[in-house]
């Protein structure tokens, strides 16, 4: 906090993209354009684009808790 409070542009933002489509260099590029909008000069961004099989993440929670209750761990 002091830190932060000392030179507020000190400060690093993280993120994480997960999509289940072909990947394209806008993805990201989007994102850290509207996240970077008004941050202060020194502010650092970081972002990681993780790409699943086309259509996987559609019914992966539902997938789980069905696998969790046949007492399968994976």
């Amino acid at each position: 906090m002091k830190r932060y409070l000392g030179n507020p542009s000190d400060v690093q933002l993280h993120g994480v993209l997960v999509r289940d489509v072909e990947p394209h260099r806008d993805d990201l590029r989007a994102r850290l354009r509207s996240l970077g909008t008004g941050c202060p000069e020194g502010t650092r961004i970081e972002l990681l684009a993780l790409y699943l099989p086309q259509e996987r993440l559609e019914g992966i929670g539902k997938e789980m808790v069905t696998r969790r209750r046949q007492g399968g761990n994976r």
